[in-house]
């Protein structure tokens, strides 16, 4: 692959055939089992679009161009989507904890689900709204589970996702940490932390588990591509988010510290600068550029390694990580 994608998908994404995609992606039907999911999270936590459940299952389900490995067979196809999908929603509980109620006893408890046997003890806890998301987030993750044990190779990769779940709750936590203390913010340790939100390496963990003809060996270089491939999914959701968090008051994106990183801000600007100024600030300074241009280097360090994997198709899973940027920029504003 030598041709450049970030031309190609600016390319796709403006013209009009590309914002139908969008339309369609709104009026999807969403099987019953995530729909039970999203309207127990809209009446307990959130008030997300419900294009963003919808956009999430596009994308989960996708093959040819799509992000799941070329070694999962095409009848768990649905199963691996709507796990993943349902992963999502779980990480979405606890993220807004993190960055919406910035509520460290709640987050603290939630952080222990994936870990205990038993259910959390809420007995301490006297506000009820508190209790319905720990209860939630319980109830997802013991569906996730019970859906793992079943995959033909979960023995041989559950260790792996336990440490890579532990990432991923590190992140969250990381996230919180900022929004109280946004001192902390900086370019480095967003892009070591917030990355593992993007949940990568759990998706690639489930795509392994059901998939027999995965040859083991090419895991060290498959690790790589999941780093890389991680990254670029995050500065995909960064560019497309980032608008809206500075309304929300949010700001843990990766937008945000290369701006303080960079002296285009500086810490008391985010509470005390104009939303409207600030967002004409940053895209002065051309800031999605940047990332645009770390998003190629990521794809240009994957392709390089392409050859080194030989029973999943890489050059599939590029093609996927195109299509995942082009509904970032396509759904600016969306979700």
């Amino acid at each position: 692959m030598n041709y450049r994608p970030i031309d190609t998908i600016t390319d796709l994404v403006e013209s009009p055939d590309f914002y139908k995609n969008m339309e369609q992606i709104k009026e999807m039907n969403i099987p019953d089992e995530i729909s039970y999911y999203i309207e127990k999270y809209e009446d307990i936590c959130g008030d997300r679009d419900r294009f963003l459940w919808n956009w999430v299952q596009t994308l989960t389900t996708s093959r040819n161009p799509g992000f799941m490995f070329s070694t999962v067979p095409e009848e768990y196809t649905q199963h691996i989507g709507n796990l993943k999908t349902i992963l999502t929603i779980f990480v979405a509980t606890l993220d807004d904890i993190a960055d919406k109620y910035k509520d460290k006893e709640l987050l603290e408890k939630c952080l222990d689900i994936p870990f205990e046997k038993e259910n959390i003890d809420t007995r301490n806890i006297n506000d009820i709204n508190k209790i319905r998301r720990i209860k939630l987030a319980e109830e997802i993750w013991d569906n996730i589970n019970l859906e793992l044990v079943s995959l033909p190779r979960y023995e041989e990769f559950k260790d792996i996702f336990t440490f890579d779940i532990k990432q991923l709750l590190n992140s969250l936590h990381h996230s919180y940490v900022i929004n109280v203390n946004p001192y902390l913010i900086n370019l480095k340790e967003a892009e070591i932390y917030a990355n593992h939100n993007m949940t990568f390496y759990l998706y690639s963990d489930i795509d392994l588990m059901a998939s027999p003809s995965f040859d083991i060996k090419d895991l060290p270089y498959l690790r790589e591509v999941i780093w890389r491939a991680q990254k670029m999914a995050r500065i995909g959701n960064w560019l497309s988010t980032w608008e809206r968090e500075v309304k929300e008051g949010d700001f843990s994106s990766g937008i945000f510290a290369y701006a303080i990183s960079n002296k285009i801000l500086n810490v008391e600007d985010l509470d005390e600068k104009n939303k409207k100024e600030m967002v004409e600030l940053l895209k002065k300074y051309y800031i999605e550029k940047h990332f645009l241009e770390k998003w190629q280097e990521n794809y240009n360090q994957i392709n390089n390694i392409t050859s080194t994997i030989n029973s999943i198709d890489i050059n599939q899973y590029l093609e996927g990580l195109e299509q995942i940027l082009s509904y970032h920029l396509a759904s600016k504003g969306l979700k």
